[in-house]
């Protein structure tokens, strides 16, 4: 029983990665880890935002702000919510702290 309650804590706590991801500044994305293990998970930003802080581009780069290497991204359409969104692989984000995205 305690273990099935601790995969169900880490599945719902995984899942908030796309959600804890903020924007600051105009082009920048912070992706926060509130776990206490370094992990690497998937991030989804709604387009609609980039489009706003990124008005009039649609050729966008992704790097990690940490070692400037670019990041793949992908757009998809999510149907249940109606809009399209970015997906990307945050790696190796901290325990207890963040990765910048730009």
């Amino acid at each position: 029983m305690a273990d099935l309650e601790a995969n169900e804590l880490e599945e719902a706590s995984s899942q908030h990665v796309g959600v804890r991801a903020a924007r600051y500044g105009e082009t920048t994305v912070v992706v926060i880890n509130s776990l206490s293990r370094r992990r690497t998970d998937g991030v989804k930003m709604a387009l609609d935002d980039v489009r706003r802080h990124l008005p009039g581009s649609t050729n966008w780069i992704l790097t990690d702000a940490a070692t400037g290497r670019p990041v793949a991204y992908q757009v998809v359409r999510d149907d249940v919510a109606g809009q399209e969104e970015i997906v990307f692989i945050a790696w190796d984000v901290p325990a207890m702290g963040y990765r910048t995205f730009r």
